[in-house]
């Protein structure tokens, strides 16, 4: 199924002062009000074109061009009539409605299947057992930026527990994605930096909820495929002090930690979404989203639309 979206500004007067008549048949609402819309095909195969709004995603669309059986319009023909009715937007081929990577959130209509359900859960049980131990930590040493080197045994093992964490979740979101290392079942930072565009790693920005001034962090920032492991520092922090603990303690650092907790906060919230890690069950409260990824037209999910009820609408377009 074709599927193309745009963002309409909106027009802000009333149809009765339309007098160029651009509202045409279409009902006030289509016009009148901004948000994306997206123009499918009937996914009933009757050769016409459909328009859905955002903001009405639970109302039946409206017709574009109406088929009547015949093959559907080239895209030259839906694209001179969005640009017909909605003048000067810049329509783009986006997603196919309902098509989604697993454990890869993109925007408002990313859903979880069940059995990602399933598996989240686990995971953010599993980071609230370490998130536990974390704030223990933060009520021992302040996380103020002047404690940001400080260092020890229990901030070590909480490292460790992180990073471990975090590989965990970057090896199941590329084993779901059906991703096959040249390693076979060896995954290193060369496979897993491979989800740093996909998942836009380096946009997301967090800061510990209840301690601000500690400002903002953005673990994933920075992140080279050239340099998968050396660009990120915690992490490769991570791998010296676990490896050698009496050379590299001093590497077990608060701000190491941090970052560590916060690029496992942040791959929870990558696979299902912040506003999901927001609201019980799978409530972590520890860090607030500061910046989060921006997907455009192209790249954002679209919502399925095979349920959706056929304009009831007079044919048009």
């Amino acid at each position: 199924m074709r599927c193309w979206a745009f963002e309409w500004p909106g027009l802000l007067h009333e149809k009765s002062t339309d007098p160029g008549g651009r509202l045409g048949p279409f009902p006030d609402t289509d016009l009148l009000e901004p948000g994306r819309r997206w123009v499918v095909d009937d996914p009933s195969g009757t050769g016409s074109v459909w328009v859905l709004a955002d903001t009405h995603i639970n109302t039946e669309p409206t017709l574009l061009i109406s088929g009547h059986g015949s093959p559907p319009p080239d895209e030259s023909a839906v694209l001179t009539a969005i640009e017909k009715h909605w003048t000067g937007v810049a329509a783009v081929k986006a997603r196919t409605p309902g098509e989604r990577h697993p454990r890869m959130w993109r925007g408002r209509f990313s859903k979880p299947g069940p059995d990602e359900e399933e598996r989240l859960t686990g995971a953010v049980t599993s980071a609230n057992v370490l998130l536990e131990r974390f704030r223990h930590v933060l009520r021992t040493v302040e996380p103020d930026p002047t404690n940001r080197q400080a260092f020890g045994h229990e901030l070590r093992q909480l490292l460790i527990l992180a990073c471990t964490e975090v590989e965990s979740a970057w090896k199941s979101i590329l084993v779901d994605n059906k991703y096959s290392s040249p390693n076979g079942d060896r995954y290193t930072t060369n496979d897993y930096c491979k989800l740093r565009d996909a998942l836009k790693l380096e946009e997301w920005e967090v800061q510990i909820t209840m301690f601000r001034r500690y400002g903002s962090i953005a673990p994933f920032r920075g992140w080279d495929p050239g340099k998968p492991t050396d660009s990120l520092a915690w992490y490769a922090d991570y791998n010296l002090t676990k490896h050698d603990r009496e050379t590299n303690l001093r590497r077990a650092t608060l701000e190491n930690l941090i970052s560590s907790v916060a690029g496992l906060y942040i791959m929870l919230a990558a696979q299902a979404g912040p506003e999901m890690l927001s609201r019980a069950p799978y409530a972590i409260g520890d860090f607030h989203p500061m910046r989060l990824p921006q997907w455009g037209l192209a790249d954002e999910y679209v919502p399925p639309i095979d349920g959706m009820r056929r304009p009831s609408s007079p044919t048009r377009g």
